[in-house]
């Protein structure tokens, strides 16, 4: 909502008349096919505000962008001067088979435009992500077997050259064994792991298919420090937690898996590492920032204990660096540089694996146990319950945050940029079908709640965010309401292209079509829901926007 009001009218102009084009497109080229005559395209509805005749078509814009439309030739068009000569040109007189055929067509080309869109969007990959190991999730499947920078050269004996491959063999094979073939420091070995079940990702609602995981990232951990304690001889030297290491005796670490070697090497070591200073009021208090400064610190390694890479030093992944005012573990007491211990009994390893599980937890409760200093500290952190919204209770917010900031491996080249951009949209549109149906249905079954529901005002601000962010996400916001614009086309109700395929193939089973008055009665009908549904729509988005501070 902060961009230029001229900014945001231009995106969405651009997102609704891109997506009712390629739907009235469908309608209209498959109308042509039939030899229908097509009376007007028009996109948007209302007045016309500019218009041009090509071939006896009329193709206009209308001054409300919020649909279209393509008028055929219909019965009702016709009189007894010229209805014997155009009548084999009109919709009605049409088989009722070609008619169903035009009326689909809309909703199918909205269903298949996110395929094209996905395409452009995968096809521009022409790098990806290579078969190295950059993180294993604690707890999964690759823990214990595989470590940061690993390279898996091989599935079953199968060449893969890229991330991408990994995952998507790795995704089939949910709860089967698979042999990896591994390169580690010059030497290569076999493993053999079960990938855990898991729902995807980007699906926690709406499909019932499982896939495979490891547990490992295609990108790796900055060596970002945590200081075990004011006595460790990494304080003394000066190394505070959540500095990043750059250099250590003159070597350079890029990685948060080379600090252990690097600090086991030399009884000496100068250390450079970079720190995060925090500049307030910024262009006159505008804007809030870090910048990490470049210090040396003269390092002498002590005893190693278990859980330290040395010096007192540990990975920082553990750490709070900051704590939202307010939250439940403000509240409990939890605040930054405390080190978290265990979570309900339960070690913590990763910060993101644990909060992950708080915020999934149903438990309104849970007991943290935090280092500060050299005291362990025990914290109770009471959650309030989230609204629940249809089948899922959304995550709760976490109020404490770390810092783990990650990097890319060199990238490989994508040489089946077709390919895989054909096999990369298909699955994201596949995706997109089954979010919709499914979150539709639990919305007609009421257990969806009506205040998620988003109208123009919604679509309008998701414009501009998504172009202020890229193309990609611009294409991406694009596809995805271009299937909600197929599949809701597709419901019965009177007005839509349901609803006209509806009376058809009552048609085809009664053999006669169904009476003019009825189906403008049924119109007049569909006509009020939509209208009605609507202002529910535009209410909910004042409402958001306006009332509650956003989405």
């Amino acid at each position: 909502m902060s961009q230029e009001p001229l900014l945001l009218v231009v995106y969405f102009t651009l997102l609704v008349g891109g997506l009712v084009f390629v739907h009235e497109l469908g309608h209209f080229l498959v109308a042509k096919a039939f030899g229908v005559h097509v009376v007007r395209f028009s996109l948007g509805f209302g007045p016309r505000v500019a218009g041009v005749r090509v071939g006896g078509t009329e193709y206009v814009v209308s001054a409300l962008p919020l649909g279209g439309y393509v008028q055929l030739l219909g019965d009702s068009d016709l009189d007894d001067s010229n209805r014997q000569a155009f009548y084999p040109r009109s919709f009605d007189g049409q088989h009722v088979l070609a008619r169903m055929l035009i009326v689909i067509a809309g909703p199918a080309m909205s269903l298949i435009f996110p395929f094209v869109l996905f395409f452009f969007v995968f096809f521009g990959h022409a790098a990806l992500h290579p078969p190295r190991v950059g993180e294993v999730v604690p707890g999964m499947p690759a823990d214990g077997f595989l470590e940061p920078g690993d390279t898996i050269l091989a599935i079953d004996g199968d060449e893969v050259r890229s991330f991408d491959e990994v995952k998507r063999t790795i995704e089939r094979r949910a709860g089967e064994v698979v042999e990896l073939t591994i390169e580690r420091g010059g030497r290569t070995f076999d493993v053999r792991v079960v990938p855990a079940t898991v729902r995807p990702e980007l699906d926690t609602m709406s499909s019932d298919e499982s896939i495979g995981r490891l547990g490992i990232l295609p990108v790796a951990p900055l060596p970002v420090i945590g200081v075990v304690s004011e006595s460790s001889p990494a304080y003394a030297s000066g190394l505070r937690t959540f500095d990043t290491v750059i250099s250590i005796g003159g070597e350079p670490i890029t990685r948060a898996d080379e600090l252990d070697a690097a600090l086991r090497r030399r009884a000496l070591l100068p250390v450079v590492y970079l720190r995060p200073e925090r500049i307030t009021g910024a262009f006159g208090g505008l804007v809030d920032f870090e910048i990490f400064h470049p210090r040396v610190a003269t390092l002498r390694p002590g005893r190693q204990v278990t859980g330290e890479l040395g010096a007192g030093i540990e990975p920082a992944d553990t750490y709070v660096r900051s704590v939202l005012v307010n939250s439940p573990e403000h509240r409990a007491g939890i605040r930054p540089l405390d080190r978290l211990v265990a979570i309900d009994g339960v070690p913590v390893r990763s910060f993101r694996e644990s909060m992950e599980r708080v915020a999934r937890s149903s438990k309104r409760e849970h007991e943290y146990v935090v280092r500060r200093g050299e005291e362990l500290l025990r914290f109770t952190v009471r959650f309030e319950d989230p609204p629940k919204r249809g089948l899922v209770t959304p995550p709760r917010s976490i109020g404490i945050q770390n810092f783990r900031p990650y990097r890319s491996f060199e990238p490989v080249e994508n040489d089946a940029r077709f390919l895989h951009a054909l096999r990369e949209s298909y699955r994201r549109t596949k995706w997109l079908v089954q979010v919709t149906t499914r979150s539709l249905a639990q919305l007609v079954h009421g257990r969806m709640g009506r205040d998620e529901i988003g109208g123009p005002l919604y679509v309008f601000f998701a414009a501009g965010d998504a172009a202020a962010e890229g193309a990609e996400q611009f294409l991406t916001l694009m596809a995805i309401i271009s299937v909600n614009l197929g599949i809701l086309n597709l419901l019965p109700i009177p007005l839509l292209d349901g609803g006209q395929l509806a009376f058809l193939l009552i048609e085809s089973v009664i053999r006669r079509p169904i009476p003019a008055r009825l189906r403008e009665t049924a119109t007049m009908v569909g006509w009020l829901g939509l209208v009605l549904l609507t202002l529910f729509a535009l209410v909910n988005d004042v409402q958001r926007f306006f009332f509650t501070g956003g989405p």
